[in-house]
């Protein structure tokens, strides 16, 4: 009994102590980008205006700044523009000083009112009239109008689709270029959208366009960018 005892352990200890075949193979990817550009025509734009003025007394100030807001709110009423679809909340009223090196104080000096709006229009063809009018009314500065498409979401999932299959196209390329057989997309992220424009003073404008028969919106484009990386086999 003690016999076979010793022999059952002495072919535990061996069989623990025998190499195990594990298999260590890095999984072979590749990762490329994808790209895809969307021409369309906009339906649509945003404007922002803002009125401002200042003072020496803060009533004054206050007024002639409504007083402007006013005019644009009847103007975009005639240009049948919906109130819901013009903001008018933002504002900013705030005391000005200046120094006094003889008293070596702050001196009021006056008041400073501003008021900032935005309206957006569902209509491209009275982009002009309310440029235009909003200038005569007195604004005093005119964002560059920001222009899109009201098909927007349909448009970036265009560009997705687009994206992925240039994405794939590369990868293909450099696969067949490698010998090896491209395989299934194990990761994806995408990119997109643009920028908006930088605001400008109404002077320029008014340079570039001094009629509202001449803002026409041309044909834009929608950047769409994917980053895929694939199986090699």
């Amino acid at each position: 009994m003690v016999r076979t005892a010793v022999l059952i352990l002495s072919c535990t200890l061996l069989c623990l102590s025998l190499p195990v075949a594990v298999a260590d193979e890095t999984p072979r990817t590749i990762s490329v980008q994808g790209q895809a550009n969307i021409q369309f025509q906009p339906d649509r734009a945003a404007v922002s205006l803002a009125i401002s003025n200042r003072s020496s007394v803060l009533a004054d100030a206050q007024s002639r700044t409504a007083s402007v807001v006013a005019q644009v709110l009847k103007l975009t009423r005639k240009l049948g523009i919906e109130d819901r679809h013009v903001d008018t909340t933002a504002a900013v009223l705030r005391p000005e000083y200046r120094w006094n090196k003889s008293t070596e104080r702050q001196e009021l000096t006056g008041y400073f009112s501003e008021r900032n709006m935005t309206v957006r229009l569902q209509d491209l063809d009275k982009l002009g009239d309310l440029l235009e009018g909003a200038v005569k009314t007195g604004v005093n500065q005119v964002s560059p109008p920001q222009l899109y498409s009201s098909r927007e979401r349909e448009l970036y999932r265009e560009g997705l689709e687009e994206a992925a299959r240039d994405a794939r196209r590369n990868a293909q390329v450099l696969a067949d270029a490698l010998g090896a057989t491209l395989g299934d997309a194990l990761s994806v992220s995408a990119h997109g959208g643009t920028s908006p424009p930088r605001p400008v003073p109404v002077a320029r404008m008014a340079m570039a366009a001094d009629a509202a028969e001449t803002y026409n919106a041309g044909e834009r484009s929608s950047e769409t960018r994917v980053s895929v990386t694939f199986a090699l086999q």
